[in-house]
């Protein structure tokens, strides 16, 4: 019993981030940025790192604001600075800016009290020792704001992601739309990485199935 005390909780968190990781997924595969979330996810720690710094505690609603403002500045970022159709330059902008969220991370809190824990916190998750109903609530709103976008859209998202030569014949901003899923991306990155850290967001996202459900295409360069 007391161990059903304990793991509740986490338990319930995985299941949410199981629930609308995937669905998230498929379209980062589709879109051919196969790495934009575990981007996106240290973006998100790195604002939660400025936060701390700051002085919030871990349930302050001042860390989520830091980590989803950091993290709608990356979404920005990656829809409006690089064409999509140039997959290779956008996969290097989306590596140098993780390799940089990291580094300004460690950076930041070398010699910060118990920054290591921090910094530790950040990559491996800290469900066992503070996850709350509160955050379950928060998750659980969040999650059904995102998929009820998703499902809403999905005929316009599905296109972006898929094709964007035909989303721009259809009279679609392919950018608008991009910036508008990876802010709903953002999102659940903001309140995932908290609970489960970064390894472990990218490891839902995993889970999403390896072929786009229009063509059958492999997903593991969304080109295929």
């Amino acid at each position: 019993m007391n161990f059903l005390a304990v793991m509740a909780l986490p338990l319930l968190a995985c299941v949410l981030m199981v629930l609308i990781l995937p669905a998230l997924g498929q379209h980062v595969l589709a879109r051919g940025v196969i790495f934009v979330d575990l981007a996106l996810a240290q973006i998100a720690a790195l604002g939660q790192s400025v936060a701390f710094l700051l002085g919030a505690e871990p349930h302050d609603p001042k860390t989520y604001f830091w980590s989803f403002g950091f993290t709608l500045l990356g979404a920005a970022l990656f829809s409006f600075l690089w064409d999509r159709e140039h997959s290779v330059l956008q996969e290097a902008f989306i590596g140098i800016s993780f390799a940089l969220a990291t580094a300004a991370t460690l950076l930041l809190l070398s010699n910060a009290p118990h920054g290591a824990e921090h910094v530790s916190g950040a990559l491996s998750g800290e469900a066992l020792g503070w996850v709350t109903w509160k955050d379950i609530i928060v998750m659980a709103v969040l999650f059904a704001v995102v998929g009820a976008f998703l499902f809403f859209n999905r005929a316009k998202i599905h296109v972006c992601s898929e094709d964007p030569k035909k989303a721009r014949a259809m009279g679609l901003s392919v950018k608008k739309w991009d910036f508008l899923f990876y802010a709903a991306f953002g999102l659940v990155v903001t309140s995932s990485v908290k609970v489960s850290g970064v390894l472990a967001v990218l490891s839902c996202r995993w889970s999403a199935p390896r072929c786009s459900a229009a063509g059958g295409r492999p997903g593991w360069s969304g080109r295929g």
